[in-house]
This record gives structure tokens, sequence and C-alpha cells, in this order.
């Protein structure tokens, strides 16, 4: 496993080299957002598993993953639910709920 930010990752899937590490089978990307084009450079390269995970970077701790999927249609990569033990709120600019699926 490698955890790196998507701008590493970006620079790895520039390697020619990195699509022989066979034995790679899982990276997590944090700390950025993981553009859509990585993913699927991601997905070109490698067979290993991609999860998008999310955290604030005051805490450096991951609160949300995501399991990106071959499957999976289009941008923008979701940041996940919640981990174990774990509970997060969306909220507005006025820190009041929000809907699902409205930005928070």
């Amino acid at each position: 496993m490698v955890h790196v930010v998507p701008s590493i990752l970006r620079a790895m899937l520039a390697e020619p080299a990195i699509a022989q590490c066979a034995a790679l089978r899982r990276v997590s990307c944090g700390g950025e957002v993981l553009p859509y084009e990585v993913v699927q450079r991601f997905w070109a390269t490698l067979t290993a598993e991609l999860w998008n995970e999310y955290g604030p970077a005051e805490a450096a701790i991951t609160t949300t993953a995501f399991h990106c999927e071959r499957s999976a249609s289009g941008p923008p990569v979701p940041i996940g639910r919640p981990i174990a033990n774990v509970t997060t709120h969306i909220v507005d600019a006025h820190l009041r709920p929000v809907p699902v699926g409205v930005d928070g």
C-alpha cells in the first residue's frame, strides 16, 4: 500500500516503470482534490485498488473514504462516506445543515 497526495500520484503515473509494479495492491490519496483524469490514468496503468480519502488538514486524519471503482462514471471523484467511528456533518456557510445532495 502507498498513501500519496494526488499530485505525487500524477507524477508517479508519468513514469513508465510504474506499470510494472504488480505487487502494489492499494493506493490511497488525500490532502488534495483527486482529479478524475488522474483516476483514469491510474486505471489505464495499474490494477491496484484506488481510494480517495478526505480529512481536515488541521487534524491530519482521514474522516471519509471512497473506493474508486473502474465502473465509476466521471467527475467529480467523491470523498466517500465516514470511516468507522466517525460522524460527518455537511453544513452551509452559516453552519446550518444542508439537505442530502447539496454542497456544503
